[in-house]
């Protein structure tokens, strides 16, 4: 009997002991009281070994002793320690990505050392090779930058020497007129005004004009210097240079033959004084308009008389305008069979600026409407035609 009485003892400790294990294992959080709580344990009798015991459920009983130092329960620890634990395997996970990182980097800053080194050795290599480069470049700027300096230096040179004068052919007054070398005819008008372009330095230019002139032989005429051309039978009025910023330019002021020793009747426009007046032109026998009345009618008669007879000739026609300003026209009839008119409107003071005289050429001469006109083409043209088309002369009877 006392066998069987000892295991039972050891069957219920054995069982005791699973209680308290599992109630330790358990995570309910109990709130934590002051007071102490104690597990009581009926003591086991003698006596009741013999009987028949029977096995009673055993409570579930939570610890809730205090851990020395603090007031944290046994299962509150439990948490903490779990959540401790979780951290670690955190920070542990992130160290380990921040060391892939820091790899990676530390690769990339290698290679880019090494391509930098590549460069470098290449740099080296090259540097002779893009030294020679650049120096022959250089030279070879410095060289086209010399020769041009030279060329350009050479040219002024060359522009700048004294030369033989060349001529330039007028198909207007069929004169050859003697011109500087290197020029070339820009325009020719205002009646035998010819203007031309040359490259060369005006100093020279104007240098070789007046030995020019000094060659001819000057004349006073009306108190003016002019210069005439024995051997090519042109008289000079006046010349001049312009300069200019890559072309300069010059003029001369001409007329065929010698201007001054010629009448009145054929003396150029650009000779006649300023203050000519209708007196004057009266008594040079020119063909005079003077409001309603006309002065040596017989100037006309005689121009178209010579026209018939295929006799070169001309006719100056002198009027007014409102203001009594003398407005000069000149009609020639030339060798070739052509009409040229030339009308000097420079002393009119209504308009501004006015110090040229223009000049037309034309094919016929006829009279319409008790008008005198001269015009080009198969027809005559009055209305909405322009002047070198047509050209009003004066009023005639028919």
């Amino acid at each position: 009997m006392n066998q069987k009485a000892k295991k039972k003892k050891k069957t219920k400790k054995k069982k005791t002991n699973t209680a308290k294990r599992k109630t330790t294992t358990k995570t309910t959080r109990t709130p934590a009281k002051k007071k102490k709580t104690t597990n009581k344990a009926k003591p086991i009798l003698k006596e009741e070994t013999s009987k028949k015991t029977v096995e009673k459920p055993v409570k579930k009983i939570v610890s809730t002793k205090k851990v020395e130092g603090t007031n944290v329960t046994t299962p509150e620890k439990n948490i903490l320690g779990k959540q401790k634990a979780f951290f670690e395997q955190l920070m542990e996970f992130f160290k380990k990505e921040k060391d892939l990182l820091e790899k990676k980097l530390n690769k990339k800053k290698k290679t880019k050392k090494k391509k930098k080194k590549k460069t470098k050795k290449k740099k080296k290599n090259s540097s002779w090779k893009e030294k020679f480069a650049l120096f022959h470049l250089k030279s070879t700027t410095k060289r086209k930058c010399l020769f041009m300096a030279i060329f350009f230096l050479i040219l002024a040179l060359l522009l700048s020497l004294p030369y033989k004068l060349s001529r330039y052919n007028s198909p207007a007054s069929n004169v050859s007129l003697a011109v500087p070398r290197f020029s070339k005819l820009k325009e020719e008008c205002c009646n035998y005004n010819a203007t031309f372009v040359t490259p060369r330095n005006s100093f020279t230019i104007q240098k070789e004009l007046e030995k020019m002139v000094q060659k001819y032989k000057t004349i006073d005429c009306d108190g003016k210097m002019y210069y005439y051309n024995e051997e090519d039978n042109y008289t000079i009025a006046e010349y001049g240079v312009k300069r200019g910023w890559f072309l300069n330019e010059f003029y001369i002021l001409y007329g065929p033959g010698n201007s001054c020793a010629i009448d009145t009747k054929f003396k150029k426009l650009e000779l006649l004084p300023e203050n000519f007046s209708l007196e004057d032109a009266k008594k040079d026998g020119n063909y005079v308009i003077e409001q309603d009345k006309v002065y040596n009618q017989e100037a006309y008669t005689t121009f178209i008389e010579q026209v018939n007879r295929k006799i070169p000739s001309s006719l100056r026609i002198v009027t007014t305008n409102k203001e009594g300003d003398v407005l000069i026209t000149d009609l020639e009839y030339l060798s070739d069979g052509k009409y040229k008119v030339s009308y000097d409107g420079t002393r009119d003071r209504m308009v501004k600026n006015n110090h040229s005289i223009i000049a037309y050429k034309f094919e016929h001469l006829t009279v319409s409407n008790h008008k005198l006109y001269a015009y080009n083409g198969e027809e005559l043209k009055i209305k909405k035609a322009k002047k070198y088309e047509t050209y009003y002369l004066l009023d005639v009877e028919e």
